[in-house]
């Protein structure tokens, strides 16, 4: 894991290169965790993002955390709308600087270039990120319901792009103001307060509770036990997707940081 890691790691920087316009006008970016901290994670590998936890929400049991899965918990909203796929890992909302959400995508990672990420009104994160942080652009605010249910249709927009883009569901609307979330050191805020003030954009992701990054290395000496092959996986991923945010948007490799706490 470790060689496929700072293998991948080390052309971020080299991408983002490529996409310094995305980096020149990167909004706050909000990582919302599906599920309670675990206690061997270290934000401070990711300087840039900002992280929030729920630990009401727990995995049904049986799941398969590397697929699709369903939650129980609490806020009821954050649960029924991931359990809808309204919400998914690696999902993203883009708010304007009033925290209306302005567009949102079901992956972020559907490129290599975030930038190239389609979002539900049929244009590119990047180009939608340029609206938002560098023109200062507002969403247009919806009344009525949201529309739950899967009877909105998804859509695939362009030959380039394969992946499904899913329609509106957020867009118009801030999000509730009943939605807590807690800090990384257990302060409960609500997620509305967050986002509202500054253009933002947020994603979801599961990092599991159990298990340590640590446990992994075959250089760690401390007394971890290995985590299943199961958490192993999912932790690897999460890290290369933490690490294409940091190095797309802020130009950051987290590289020398995982190095650091982990190496030797």
């Amino acid at each position: 894991m470790k060689r496929v890691i700072f293998s991948f790691l080390s052309v971020l920087l080299v991408l983002g290169a490529t996409a310094q316009n995305l980096i020149k006008m990167a909004p706050q970016v909000v990582v919302v965790n599906i599920g309670p901290k675990n206690p061997h994670f270290d934000e401070s590998i990711y300087p840039h993002l900002k992280f929030y936890y729920t630990p009401g929400i727990h995995v049904v049991n049986g799941s398969d955390i590397n697929k699709k899965f369903d939650i129980a918990g609490k806020p009821a909203f954050l649960v029924r709308a991931y359990n809808e796929r309204h919400f998914t890992q690696f999902g993203f909302l883009l708010f304007d600087k009033n925290g209306i959400c302005y567009t949102e995508g079901s992956d972020f990672l559907q490129s290599i270039e975030i930038a190239k990420a389609q979002c539900s009104n049929g244009k590119e994160l990047g180009e939608n990120v340029k609206d938002v942080v560098k023109k200062g652009k507002t969403a247009k605010v919806k009344s009525g319901p949201l529309p739950w249910g899967h009877a909105h249709a998804s859509v695939k927009l362009g030959l380039r792009h394969t992946a499904v883009v899913k329609s509106a569901f957020l867009t118009g609307h801030p999000f509730p103001a009943d939605v807590q979330v807690e800090t990384p050191d257990g302060k409960k805020v609500s997620l509305e307060s967050v986002i509202k003030g500054k253009p933002t954009l947020v994603t979801f992701i599961y990092i599991p509770p159990e298990g340590a990054l640590e446990a992994i290395y075959k250089f760690y000496h401390g007394p971890l036990s290995k985590p299943s092959a199961a958490v192993q996986k999912k932790f690897e991923k999460d890290v290369l997707n933490l690490s294409m945010l940091e190095g797309q948007f802020f130009n950051f490799n987290p590289k020398k940081a995982l190095k650091a706490k982990y190496g030797k």
